[in-house]
C-alpha cells in the first residue's frame, strides 16, 4: 500500500500536536507574561535596561489562540507622559511556525519557519497630574509593520534573555504542559545556520510595511475615524489577550491592569487580587473619578490594607456624626447628616479629614504631598511656602534677591567713592584748574565779592 503524502510543509510536520479545533480551557492554561532584556533576531535587538521604569517590554503566551507575543515600547517613558500614549510594537509568532525552542539559563532561542507578523499600536496612558486612565492596546492589524530592518523577514532565529532564570524555567514548564510536542523541542539544541534565510510568501500585489509608530492614539473598528482593533481576541472567548493573571495579588506594577491604571476585568484570572481601582470599585466608590483625585492616587500604595481601612470611622465635629471613610471619598464630599452641609476632604498623604470651610485639604501637585492650607508653591525655587491665610506673604526665595540687591549697590557706591577721594588726594591740582582740596574755603560773607554789597 503507498503512503499518502502530507500537504503540510516539511519543516512543521508533527512539531505542534494539538488539534487547531480544540478549544483551550482557559483556567487549565491561562496567558502568561513575562519581562525581558533583549530580543534579538540577526543583527537586530531590542534592550530593556534597568532604568527604564514603566516601560513595556514583556513576551506573552497566550494559550488561547496558540500563539507566542513580543510586545515593547518604542517611545520613552517620559514622552508617553508628554504624548498620553505608548507607542507599542507586537511581534505574532503562532506555535504552529515554531519548528524549534530551547531553553537554558535566562535565555530561550528559537527557530520559525515561516515570516511571523509585526503590527505597531497605542496603549493611552496617563498624563502626569492628568486625569486619563489606561486603555487597552489597540493594534493596526491591516497594515503589517517592521522595525528590525527586514531581519524579521529572513531570519529564522530569535534569541530571549528575561529577567530571571525563574521566568526561563515556568515558560518551559507551561509550553511543554500545553502540549507534548515542545518536550521534544526543548530536549533538542538549536542549531544555528547563519546561511539559512526565510523563505519569502510570492503575493499578487505588493504589500505596504510601514516603518513608523503612528503618532496619535488609534480607535477601534466602528468608532469614527476607526482605524485599528483592540489587541485582545473577540468577545466570545473567555480571556482577553491583556487581561491579567498574576498570583502576587495585582498590588504591583507588574499587573497589567494596575500598570494602566484600570480595574481588572471580570476575565481576568488573578487570584486574592489588590488592585487599589478594583478594591475601590468593590466597594462602591467611582474608580474614574478616583484617578481625579491625585492625593488618592499618589498614596494608593501607603495604605497597608485599603478594604479594611475603607470602612474607618470617622467623627465629623459639624454635627458629631459618625461615617465610614468609604463615604467622603474620592475628592470633596459634604456631610450626609448635618444640616449646614460642611464640606470634607479626606488627606491620603496624612490619613485625616479635612473641614474644607475652615482648614482644607492643600495637595500639591507638583511636591506630590499635603500641606499646610496656607502654603502656596513657588514656581521659581520649586518649594511650597509659607503665603498666609490671605495668601499676602512672599516667597523667601523673592526676599532675599530684593534684599541682596541693594546691599551690592551700596558697597560699589562706596567702593568707588573711596577710589575717587584716593586719587584725587593723590593727584595734585594745577594751576587755575579749579577748586583744590587743600584751599581753605570761602565763606559766606565773600563768596559773592565786592559786588554782593547794595
Amino acid at each position: 500500500m503507498d503512503s499518502v503524502r502530507s500537504e503540510v510543509p516539511e519543516s512543521t510536520t508533527g512539531h505542534i500536536s494539538t488539534p487547531l479545533h480544540l478549544k483551550v480551557d482557559p483556567r487549565m492554561h491561562p496567558p502568561r507574561h513575562y519581562e525581558f532584556k533583549f530580543i534579538q533576531v540577526g543583527t537586530w535587538k531590542i534592550e530593556h535596561r534597568d532604568s527604564d521604569v514603566g516601560q513595556t517590554a514583556k513576551i506573552k503566551l497566550l494559550f488561547a489562540s496558540r500563539k507566542l507575543v513580543y510586545e515593547f515600547q518604542l517611545n520613552s517613558a517620559v514622552k508617553a507622559h508628554d504624548m498620553g500614549m505608548r507607542q507599542l510594537a507586537s511581534v505574532e509568532i503562532p506555535f504552529k511556525i515554531i519548528v524549534a525552542i530551547n531553553a537554558k539559563a535566562d535565555k530561550i532561542t528559537l527557530e520559525v519557519s515561516e515570516v511571523p507578523l509585526m503590527y505597531f499600536g497605542t496603549r493611552v496612558c496617563p498624563r502626569k497630574g492628568g486625569a486619563v486612565s489606561g486603555r487597552a492596546a489597540r493594534y493596526r492589524r491591516d497594515q503589517p509593520a517592521d522595525v528590525t530592518g527586514g531581519q524579521l523577514q529572513t531570519v529564522p532565529y530569535h534569541t530571549i534573555e528575561l529577567r530571571s532564570v525563574s521566568a526561563v524555567k515556568k515558560v518551559r514548564e507551561c509550553l511543554e504542559r500545553f502540549d507534548p510536542s515542545f518536550v521534544t523541542m526543548m530536549r533538542t539544541p538549536v542549531v544555528m545556520d547563519p546561511n539559512k534565510r526565510l523563505a519569502v510568501k510570492e503575493t499578487r500585489s505588493p504589500v505596504h510595511v510601514v516603518t513608523q509608530p503612528p503618532s496619535h492614539p488609534l480607535k477601534a473598528k466602528g468608532e469614527p475615524g476607526g482605524e485599528g482593533e483592540r489587541v485582545e481576541p473577540p468577545a466570545k472567548r473567555h480571556h482577553t489577550s491583556d487581561s491579567c493573571s498574576c498570583s502576587s495579588g495585582c498590588s504591583s506594577r507588574r499587573c497589567g491592569c494596575w500598570s494602566c491604571m484600570r480595574p481588572c476585568e471580570p476575565s481576568c484570572l488573578c487570584t486574592n487580587c489588590n488592585n487599589p481601582l478594583m478594591i475601590l470599585k468593590q466597594s462602591g466608590v467611582d474608580a474614574d473619578k478616583a484617578l481625579e483625585d491625585d492625593c488618592l492616587v499618589v498614596n494608593f500604595a501607603k495604605v497597608a490594607n485599603l478594604r479594611q481601612h475603607l470602612q474607618t470611622l470617622y467623627h465629623l465635629p459639624c454635627c458629631g456624626a459618625m461615617v465610614q471613610l468609604v463615604d467622603m471619598v474620592p475628592g470633596s464630599r459634604s456631610c450626609p447628616k448635618c444640616k449646614n452641609k460642611a464640606v470634607y476632604s479626606y488627606s491620603w498623604c496624612n490619613f485625616v479629614l479635612c473641614d474644607q470651610n475652615k482648614r482644607p485639604r492643600n495637595h500639591c501637585t507638583k511636591c506630590r504631598k499635603c500641606k499646610d492650607f496656607r502654603d502656596v508653591h513657588c514656581t521659581k525655587c520649586n518649594t511650597c511656602y509659607f503665603a498666609g491665610a490671605l495668601g499676602e506673604q512672599r516667597c523667601p526665595c523673592t526676599l532675599r534677591q530684593r534684599a541682596s540687591l541693594p546691599t551690592t549697590s551700596t558697597a560699589e557706591s562706596l567702593s568707588g567713592f573711596f577710589q575717587f577721594f584716593v586719587g584725587n588726594q593723590q593727584q595734585p591740582a594745577a594751576p587755575g584748574s579749579g577748586l583744590d582740596l587743600n584751599q581753605p574755603v570761602p565763606t559766606s560773607s565773600n563768596q559773592h565779592g565786592t559786588g554782593s554789597e547794595v
